[in-house]
């Protein structure tokens, strides 16, 4: 996966910037400064553009993904969902997630969960909270791959 990474914060300035950044998705509009700072140590923002794999079988990326902008198509089997700004995915081997627009997405590693739940269980609690849920019923998938719609 080559998507660019944004450098979380290299001084005071970009500390303050990144983390004011952070604030602005939803579900950490309501976070305190250490549960941000927190997010801060594990997280990175990730510009991905249309059409563009995040998970799936060629992919070996696993965490929780937080959509800050544009939307992607979540597929588990047969089942899907579209998820839109604000939305949590957690990504599993059997997960596919593949963006419908270009998005940026806040990524927080798997090996780095364990570490955001013991300083802000508060966020964690929050993200677990939001996870988008996959709908039973078939998903019918357009001509672009990865692309589905119930």
């Amino acid at each position: 996966m080559s998507f660019r990474h944004r450098r979380r914060h290299a001084g005071c300035r970009a500390e303050v910037a990144y983390l004011d950044r952070l604030r602005t998705v939803e579900p950490f509009r309501d976070a305190s400064p250490g549960e941000l700072r927190a997010v801060a140590q594990v997280a990175d923002f990730l510009s991905v553009p249309a059409g563009a794999a995040l998970a799936g079988p060629r992919v070996a990326w696993r965490g929780v993904y937080v959509v800050a902008s544009g939307s992607a198509a979540l597929t588990s089997g047969r089942c899907a969902a579209l998820v839109d700004a604000g939305g949590v995915v957690r990504l599993t081997d059997d997960t596919a997630l593949v963006a419908v627009t270009a998005m940026t997405v806040v990524a927080v590693p798997a090996r780095e969960w364990r570490a955001l739940q013991a300083l802000a269980p508060g966020i964690t609690a929050a993200l677990d909270a939001g996870l988008v849920a996959l709908r039973g019923a078939p998903a019918r998938v357009t001509g672009e791959p990865g692309y589905a719609h119930q």
